[in-house]
């Protein structure tokens, strides 16, 4: 279990107890690391880290923009507007803080 707040948390440093920090595939890839179950090296950015990211950028009204009235059984506007909301999060700054923890 992590016992600090970091940004950033190497998968070999959580397991299921960290699930409100780091989310539930965060935490079960920890587990998974934890098992000795082959997965590639890897951190995972912390819940609260990623909400300030968010914020941080004003990202919230246009991935909310993007999803409004999407038809969650389209598989095509699926992968449309999940294309635009990743270019979004893609193309926002980070953190000088948050970039270093990940260098």
């Amino acid at each position: 279990m992590v016992s600090v707040t970091p940004s950033v948390v190497w998968f070999r440093d959580v397991d299921a107890s960290d699930l409100g920090l780091v989310g539930g595939k965060g935490a079960n890839l920890g587990e998974l690391t934890k098992a000795q179950i082959p997965v590639p090296p890897g951190f995972v950015v912390t819940a609260d880290t990623y909400f300030s990211f968010i914020r941080r950028n004003n990202l919230e009204p246009a991935i909310r923009a993007e999803l409004e009235g999407l038809d969650v059984h389209n598989a095509a506007a699926l992968e449309s507007r999940s294309a635009r909301v990743r270019e979004l999060i893609m193309s926002a700054s980070l953190s000088p803080g948050v970039a270093a923890e990940i260098r």
